[in-house]
């Protein structure tokens, strides 16, 4: 969808949404500088990253529901163009339906399994190889429909359905099933995800290289944490990614690990990573993956500010082509060359 027609869309449901909704205004913007080496050449400079999204909620009197909707867009810096296309891009946009039964949508909008990730490990250093790695993590489906559970007994669920996943160009087909599963009990937590897609054409992007391709993934994740009284916190998770394209089944595992100390102000975050080897068509790639190791400080000046430092650096072994950059496969160098990023910046939520 082009900017001019997005923000003309945007507009005309503002301005109706405005004079009979309850609206709110939210998001979040990140700044920071980076420096980033890329094993053949390096991506230094300054790192902008944001969300700004209004939300409305109509009360129903008949029912005790409310229907909602949401419109966001992200602004990112990531591509290094000029153009009002580059920095900008849609983010949800969906329309649901809200009470004591739960929360059901239907639009654009992020799977329940990368939401349960993204809670985990956004602002800790980790969210890079955990939640936004494994193609269909980290997208938005222009074609779903959510529903997700309220929290019963410590218990909570969603799932959602994609009916097509469009690329860039608006084609495609294929179809997105996805349900995740969390439990609390105290300060310990469990989480389950699953995500399965048949035949989703997409444009798939590894370094400088891209091309439009359909394929079916599969992607699990498995975890646990166990947050104690005195601010210490752990995390630890298994993740399993399938790409298979039709012509050359790809698999690989990834084990995370994450201590965390939380005390007034202050919170740091240890973390830890290992791909295993990737398997091609049923057989081990020697040497295929890859270890990382990442730990961030965060600073809250307010409930709303955070200042953070983060350094990331990522081990490749011979056959391995992993970026410590927000995208993996955002590398340019050739395999086996390590990789790290170091950023300082702030965080504001509002």
């Amino acid at each position: 969808m082009k900017i001019k027609t997005t923000a003309l869309v945007i507009s005309l449901a503002l301005a109706a949404g405005f004079a009979q909704a309850d609206v709110t205004i939210s998001g979040d913007m990140t700044g920071g500088v980076k420096l980033d080496d890329r094993g053949s050449d390096n991506k230094d400079g300054v790192y902008l990253d944001g969300t700004l999204s209004f939300d409305g909620t109509h009360k129903i009197d008949a029912i005790p529901s409310s229907i909602i909707w949401r419109l966001s867009a992200g602004v990112n810096n990531s591509s290094g163009g000029s153009k009002l296309d580059d920095w900008v891009s849609v983010k949800d946009a969906y329309v649901g339906l809200q009470g004591d039964f739960g929360t059901a949508r239907m639009g654009r909008l992020m799977t329940p399994s990368y939401d349960a990730q993204d809670a985990l490990f956004t602002d800790t250093g980790l969210s890079w190889l955990a939640g936004d790695y494994g193609l269909g993590q980290a997208t938005r489906i222009n074609n779903i429909v959510r529903y997700d559970t309220p929290e019963l007994k410590g218990f909570s669920a969603g799932a959602a359905f994609g009916f097509k996943d469009y690329n860039d160009d608006g084609n495609g087909s294929g179809k997105t099933y996805d349900v995740a599963a969390k439990y609390k009990l105290a300060g310990l937590q469990l989480d389950g995800t699953y995500q399965k897609r048949d035949g989703v054409t997409d444009d798939l992007t590894v370094g400088s290289a891209s091309a439009t391709q359909t394929f079916d993934t599969e992607t699990y994740y498995a975890g646990a944490r166990y947050e104690l009284q005195n601010g210490l916190g752990f995390t630890a998770g298994y993740k399993h990614n399938m790409f298979d394209p039709g012509n050359a089944k790809m698999e690989q595992g990834q084990w995370l690990a994450q201590a965390s100390y939380k005390q007034d102000k202050h919170a740091v975050y240890l973390s830890y990573a290992k791909l295993d080897d990737v398997s091609l068509n049923g057989a081990k790639q020697g040497d295929s993956g890859a270890q990382a190791y990442v730990a961030r400080y965060n600073y809250s000046l307010n409930k709303n500010n955070l200042a953070f430092v983060e350094g990331r650096y990522v081990e490749n072994e011979a056959n391995s082509a992993i970026g410590a950059a927000d995208n993996a496969f955002d590398y340019s160098g050739k395999a086996g060359q390590n990789t790290s990023r170091v950023m300082v910046g702030l965080k504001s939520f509002f």
